[in-house]
């Protein structure tokens, strides 16, 4: 019976953790760095409709910034299947809140970018019956 190699996760992305003074983050038991974050889509939230969650234990701790580098990321990353990770770098409860986590952006691999997306798009357009070409 052949045991299936785990693939090493590659660091994508470290940011902090947004919102935080609206959580209630003091009633995270064991939180520290290393810990892996739960991560929800919150496709309904009224204020970004591509909200990421991160929470520890069952307590929200904050969000990935609305339209950060990371939140686009971890997007592209869930749309392509690929898996999303994300780990608590660091805790210093000395910092303001907005300061207060760094987490990192972890996956397996790379994501594709959206212009390769797009542009493998075009190309099966071409590539197919359904396009013409016009001349005038």
């Amino acid at each position: 019976m052949a045991t299936e190699q785990k693939q090493p996760l590659i660091e994508l992305h470290r940011a902090q953790i947004a919102g935080v003074q609206f959580s209630d983050y003091q009633s995270a038991t064991g939180l520290k760095a290393g810990v892996k974050l739960r991560v929800t889509w919150e496709r309904g939230n009224s204020h970004d409709p591509r909200a990421l969650r991160l929470s520890y234990g069952g307590v929200k701790l904050g969000y990935m910034k609305k339209g950060s580098k990371e939140q686009s990321l971890a997007w592209l990353l869930h749309e392509q299947d690929l898996p999303v990770e994300v780990r608590l770098v660091a805790y210093n409860k000395t910092n303001p809140t907005w300061q207060m986590f760094t987490f990192r952006l972890l996956s397996t691999a790379v994501p594709r970018s959206v212009n390769e997306v797009r542009f493998d798009q075009m190309r099966a357009a071409v590539d197919s019956d359904n396009f013409h070409q016009t001349t005038a």
